[in-house]
């Protein structure tokens, strides 16, 4: 019922053939903002003790389990993440649906994915002054800024920014959205 509570346990996936596919160590805690607050069904972040290659998806220690819990269909973010990849416009997110068990009890069916962040098996950053960002809550410690709008977006990387970064990143998302608003071609 708490984001702060984390519980260790052993990871075990087995295919529908009944072979397992991976297993280990691991330790997850509840995750989301909105969902979390407000959804019964929780999703959560899981983090294995060595990366581990869960379903082909690479080898990784962070995995997320999305309950889709406030989507009615349960497959909208299973479907975007499938058509961007298809599209293939660059990195887009793994994921596929699995059923889940809690200490042999069933907890429902959550879609596995791979978490947004930089690294190996995951988003690729190479060239200086590239940044990812992403719309979500913060914290006092976490590097980030308001749009024109109020939208707050955390710079997950790099770690380290200054004032005149943080400004430079604002003014871009800005110009971008007053572009899209401006446009006279729909």
């Amino acid at each position: 019922q708490s984001k702060n509570n984390k519980e260790a346990g052993e990871m075990i996936c087995i295919l529908p053939d009944g072979r397992v596919d991976s297993m280990g160590a691991l330790y997850m805690h509840a995750r989301g903002s909105s969902s979390f607050e407000i959804a019964r069904k929780k999703s959560y972040k899981i983090i294995m003790d060595v990366p581990t290659d869960i379903l082909s998806m690479g080898k990784a220690n962070k995995w997320v389990l999305q309950a889709n819990a406030l989507d009615s269909t349960k497959a909208r973010n299973g479907v975007a993440y499938e058509l961007i990849r298809n599209l293939r416009l660059g990195y887009a997110i793994e994921s596929t649906y699995v059923d889940v068990y809690f200490n042999g009890e069933y907890g429902g069916n959550y879609l596995l994915c791979e978490p947004v962040e930089v690294g190996s098996n995951r988003i690729a950053i190479d060239a200086e002054g590239s940044y990812l960002l992403v719309i979500d809550r913060v914290t006092e410690e976490d590097s980030f800024f308001l749009d024109q709008y109020g939208t707050t977006f955390l710079i997950r990387y790099p770690e380290e920014n200054t004032d005149e970064d943080i400004e430079r990143l604002r003014r871009y998302i800005n110009s971008i959205d007053n572009r899209i608003r401006n446009c006279d071609t729909w």
